[in-house]
């Protein structure tokens, strides 16, 4: 488990994510949180690189499961 920055609501809101997944070649990683935008898109593709990590993206990266 790791916290994630929440960039849409207070500044340095976080929340609370599981690594299901990573892919060390291309630095990203499926994550599941049931925070942000997790109540309805829980499945989140994030970046696991320096320049983007701890963030959980937008919400186009977020998806339902289906």
């Amino acid at each position: 488990m790791f916290s994630e920055i929440w960039e849409y609501g207070k500044p340095g809101e976080q929340y609370p994510c599981w690594t299901v997944l990573k892919h060390d070649g291309s630095e990203t990683g499926i994550c599941y949180g049931d925070f942000g935008f997790g109540p309805l898109s829980p499945w989140g593709l994030v970046w696991l690189g320096d320049e983007q990590k701890g963030s959980m993206g937008m919400d186009i990266a977020w998806f339902a499961w289906r």
